[in-house]
């Protein structure tokens, strides 16, 4: 979820004077009088969209989950249990924005790619492995999302999903990058673009083909 920060400058003695005699905090009270605002010169339509796609991205990325991540190169994976980004279109958003070099000029370490995720635990390849399996049976799991940069290859897994889906490297990064390009403003407009994109592109693979799916 993006946030855009708003700043105010007023000099000290007014500041702790309001302090002093506010029954409460300044920043709740401007954050309640923008709502106000909000509620006052937004159209109810308008008002509705933007309430709606909030709820869409605090649904699709819920408090209390985490998301399986796995990147591998040249080297054994790298496996993490991630709490900051939990869903499949805001771990590619890292990837396109932060890890993926579609010219491929650099080359890290797996291990560096993990520090674009927040805050993470790692976890090693057979705990990994048997949480992966049992995401349908663990409610904290949102997503997995295994990266090979050696086979070129993407798999991911949803809520909801029986089996993984396989796409390129390109396909992912393609997948995020038209999304967040996207014309519109809104959460759920760009989920979409994505999601259709990587459906339109997704891989047919037999299980000898999946590389690190485990």
């Amino acid at each position: 979820m993006k946030y855009h920060t708003i700043s105010l400058t007023i000099d000290d003695r007014i500041y702790e004077a309001l302090s002093d005699a506010y029954d409460g905090t300044l920043e709740d009270y401007l954050e309640n009088k923008l709502g106000e605002l909000f509620d006052l010169y937004v159209t109810p339509e308008e008002q509705t969209l933007i309430l709606s796609d909030i709820e869409l991205e605090d649904e699709t990325n819920p408090e209390g989950k985490l998301a399986l991540i796995q990147i591998a190169n040249d080297e054994d994976p790298v496996n993490i249990a991630c709490e900051d980004y939990k869903s499949v279109f805001e771990i590619a958003k890292i990837f396109a924005e932060q890890i993926f070099d579609p010219k491929g000029v650099y080359e890290y370490s797996a291990d560096s790619y993990m520090s674009n995720f927040g805050y993470w635990n790692r976890i090693p390849d057979v705990p990994f492995d048997i949480m992966c399996k049992s995401m349908q049976s663990d409610d904290r799991i949102n997503a997995i999302v295994k990266i090979n940069l050696e086979n070129d290859i993407v798999n991911v897994k949803e809520v909801g999903d029986n089996d993984y889906h396989h796409y390129s490297l390109d396909t992912f990064f393609n997948a995020a990058t038209s999304a967040m390009e996207s014309d519109s403003p809104y959460y759920g407009d760009q989920l979409e673009a994505f999601r259709t994109y990587l459906n339109l592109n997704e891989l047919s693979m037999s299980g000898d083909d999946q590389g690190m799916q485990m």
